[in-house]
């Protein structure tokens, strides 16, 4: 009986663990298709020009993603070498990044007009400026969520 009930809650915490990485993999590809039809609209791509667009720009994402990496939670260093340390890595990865988005110019420079073309990063950046807002938004009121519980809990043992 025990390991029935062992093997069960080990079962439903590996498909509670499954069913939240493919809800963060949905988010994620939603995200990303999203992103694409922002830019596909503040660009005024045709629809001719999308057919060659997106997998270069799919390409693209893809490998700023592998250059960039997911954005990691992390605590703030203790040390200054370890902040200095932080600050090396991350302009590697800045640098590493234009190296990418110089990489793409030439192919993207054979679908997309002069006008778009300049356009294009600078729409990308807004979007992901967007995103971070938006990302930072949603954090701050789950955090203001927890400070009015906490303060009506305080509230409440001080009556």
């Amino acid at each position: 009986m025990k390991k029935t009930i062992t093997l069960l809650l080990m079962l439903v915490t590996v498909m509670g663990a499954a069913a939240q990485s493919q809800h963060s993999n949905d988010i994620k590809q939603r995200l990303k298709e999203v992103k694409l039809q922002e830019l596909v609209y503040r660009l005024k791509i045709t629809d001719q020009q999308r057919v060659k667009f997106v997998p270069i720009y799919e390409r693209y994402s893809a490998e700023m993603h592998k250059v960039m990496g997911e954005r990691q939670r992390t605590t703030r260093p203790k040390t200054s070498e370890a902040t200095a340390q932080e600050m090396k890595q991350r302009m590697e990865r800045q640098q590493q990044g234009q190296a990418v988005r110089m990489k793409y110019i030439d192919e993207f420079a054979q679908v997309l007009t002069p006008e778009q073309l300049n356009k294009l990063y600078k729409a990308e950046d807004r979007i992901q400026q967007k995103l971070k807002a938006r990302a930072h938004h949603k954090k701050g009121k789950r955090a203001d969520k927890r400070s009015r519980k906490e303060n009506r809990k305080l509230h409440a043992d001080t009556n």
